[in-house]
């Protein structure tokens, strides 16, 4: 049975994934959701972007993120009682992000029973131009 309740979703994600950064799902609308990541300091490096005094956001959080919106969509589609498992992920960063929260919206670009392909863009607190876009595979188990 599909999950359509964002709070319940949220829930399900922070009990199965063991690193939470406080990300909630705000909507699930049909085979999408919107995944947000309040800003937290811990997010940015001792780095600096170019010329700028702004830190580097780091890299491996901002793939995380799209790795639990897309796991979150799979799972809403899927049903509580699915387990979804990532098969490949390639991320391409478009622009360096800020220190401000950060939102993931996941598609579910086709999926199957057992196979779903999604696409993932991420960027700044309603922001329409994409900052990263993943595109990945998810294999579909169901939990025993």
């Amino acid at each position: 049975m599909k999950v359509t309740d964002p709070d319940i979703l949220t829930r399900l994600i922070r009990e199965r994934l063991p690193d939470n950064w406080g990300e909630r799902v705000v909507r699930i609308d049909g085979d999408t959701i919107l995944m947000s990541l309040p800003w937290n300091d811990e997010f940015a490096g001792a780095e600096t972007w170019g010329e700028s005094s702004r830190p580097v956001v780091s890299g491996p959080l901002v793939m995380g993120i799209a790795d639990t919106a897309m796991y979150g969509c799979c799972l809403a589609s899927a049903g509580q009682d699915s387990v979804p498992v990532i098969v490949t992920v390639t991320t391409t960063f478009l622009s360096p992000f800020a220190n401000r929260g950060i939102d993931a919206v996941a598609t579910i670009v086709r999926g199957g029973r057992r196979i779903f392909h999604l696409r993932c863009e991420l960027s700044h607190d309603s922001e329409m131009t994409p900052r990263a876009i993943c595109l990945a595979t998810y294999a579909i188990r169901r939990s025993s």
